[in-house]
């Protein structure tokens, strides 16, 4: 009988680079690893991996599956046939030799900042001038390590050696909260997936704004729908009802009518909110619900409701992680995981696993014949070539994708009843997105606040703003600070405004992007974009 291995010691790897000032693709010059006891540091990563690849370490790179594992050199040490697990586009496992790499983005999906970082003036990194800063340079990498190493530790030993924060969340779920989790299947997902949406991201009016307005947001939107009920149960009934029946919140709908803004519906480039368009509907009770509290839905029939044999809510688990963080230092791990867990349980209920596959690595002269394996090549990862297998269907995992969109449903429903209260009342809304409307005019009577949770908070009172396209704002208060949004592109709120005027702006990344696209490996590359306004 062979014996059981012991458990992997945790240990945390940073590199540092040169400035991506010349769009070349960056060439580390100090590798730093961090056991919890000791530092090494090296200058090359052979000499790094040579370190690591007899222990039995699993070593963590934050942000690793997009930037460090990427770096040159570090692909090269990887071994033919070696197996990879890839994740939302970055690189989430792999061994060498003995040790597994992990990227910690996976299970802690933040700026290491918002724990502490350490300040320096990245100008001391150029070639020519780092001689003489090395030593503020190494300490600055081994604080990096360190600080990530604190963080690790304390998840995986409060939480476990998953790989991901969903996996996590639903373990703590099912052992903590002595829950079963359901299992689906591809019938039940492929049925049930058409009511399953995402937040509300909308720009009631682009261009520029010269007068005062608020920005309003909800206390942990997600948890605060998560204490509600929700269906949870993998039997449904399809059932034929009249209009004037009652609305049932978690029963599903599919619903012919005129919505005025209340119904989201599936477009090009994301969801979109329809205003006078008649159609069919694929929407929850919630927001059935608050469609016909606001009279936001003309001419309208019920085709068809979706009803569940059982419901649940996730108040405990909501309860406990929200007092831990409500009783824990901002920055602390206990404060930044329990705020991470409390969103990061109902996601994994809506995941489709035909959205994941088997990937491994491969000499790049033994392509045809892995095909004729049955293989796809999905692109070149370093001097390798990556190959792809659809899962196993031993390997999928259904979980109940009707629970993810209730939730989902309950939030988009909760913002359109405060939408429709704000324009009540007289105010002008101009922006939403997920969990925050900013608008003119005070908060409506409806709109409670506090700091409790699905409360809302005033998250600022602002005298300028410019609203170029979905995700893409700057907001300005009396005091200069500035609000931003900018997903995809780093510009300053400067640019911004020049965009929301009509202005071109073209952005030019500095550091090289590294992911997969639609199954292809992409890599690395300098993403050049023009950023334009959208909408009206």
């Amino acid at each position: 009988m062979s014996k059981k291995k012991p458990p992997r010691r945790v240990a945390t790897i940073d590199c540092e680079t040169d400035p991506f000032k010349f769009r070349r693709v960056p060439k580390p010059f100090l590798w730093v690893i961090f056991d919890g006891e000791r530092y090494y540091d090296f200058t090359a990563v052979s000499d790094a991996i040579h370190f690591l690849k007899d222990k039995r370490w699993v070593v963590y790179a934050h942000n690793g599956g997009k930037f460090d594992y990427h770096m040159p050199g570090f692909l090269a040490e990887m071994e033919a046939g070696s197996k990879l697990m890839i994740i939302n586009g970055r690189i989430a496992r792999f061994e060498i030799g003995e040790c597994e790499f992990r990227d910690s983005c996976n299970i802690l999906p933040i700026a290491l900042k918002d724990y502490a970082k350490d300040k320096i003036d990245y100008e001391n990194f150029e070639k020519g001038k780092r001689e003489k800063f090395m030593p503020q340079i190494l300490e600055y990498c081994k604080a990096d390590c360190r600080y990530l190493w604190e963080l690790v530790t304390a998840f995986r030993d409060k939480y476990g050696d998953g790989l991901t924060l969903a996996g996590s969340a639903m373990k703590v779920w099912e052992h903590q909260f002595h829950q079963d989790i359901p299992q689906s299947s591809a019938g039940f997902y492929g049925r049930l997936s058409q009511f399953y949406y995402g937040g509300r991201v909308e720009c009631f009016r682009t261009g520029i704004i010269e007068e005062p307005f608020n920005l309003f947001d909800i206390n942990s939107a997600y948890p605060y729908a998560m204490m509600h009920e929700h269906p949870i149960s993998t039997e449904f009934s399809v059932v034929d009802c009249g209009t004037g029946a009652e609305i049932i919140p978690q029963s599903f709908y599919v619903v012919d009518g005129k919505p005025l803004g209340c119904f989201p519906s599936r477009a090009k480039n994301g969801l979109e909110f329809k205003k006078g368009e008649m159609g069919r509907y694929f929407v929850t009770g919630w927001e059935l619900l608050a469609a016909r509290e606001t009279d936001s839905l003309k001419n309208w029939n019920i085709y068809a409701r979706y009803d569940f044999a059982e419901t649940t809510n996730f108040r405990r688990y909501v309860e406990h992680f929200y007092e831990i963080k409500k009783n824990s230092e901002k920055q602390s791990p206990d404060y930044l995981m329990s705020k991470l867990l409390m969103n990061g349980l109902y996601g994994k209920y809506g995941a489709d696993p035909d959205n994941y596959a088997n990937y491994e690595i491969e000499d790049k002269r033994f392509i045809d014949a892995a095909r004729q394996e049955g293989k796809e090549f999905a692109g070149e990862l370093g001097p390798w070539a990556v190959l792809k297998s659809e899962l196993l269907e031993e390997q999928k995992r259904y979980y109940n994708v009707a629970t993810a969109a209730s939730i989902t449903g309950f939030v988009r429903a909760y913002l359109w009843r405060h939408i429709k209260a704000i324009e009540k009342e007289g105010g002008r809304v101009l922006y939403c997105d997920t969990d925050s409307i900013a608008c003119t005019g005070k908060a409506p009577k409806s709109m409670k606040i506090g700091k409790d949770l699905g409360e809302w908070g005033n998250d600022g009172n602002f005298e300028f703003g410019a609203i170029a396209g979905k995700k893409l704002y700057a907001f300005k208060k009396k005091d200069g600070t500035w609000k931003t949004g900018c997903k995809g592109v780093r510009i300053s709120p400067e640019e911004i405004v020049r965009v929301a005027k009509g202005e071109d702006v073209t952005y030019q990344r500095e550091a090289p992007s590294f992911g997969i696209r639609k199954g292809k490996i992409e890599g690395p590359r300098f993403v050049t974009r023009i950023v334009r306004k959208t909408g009206k």
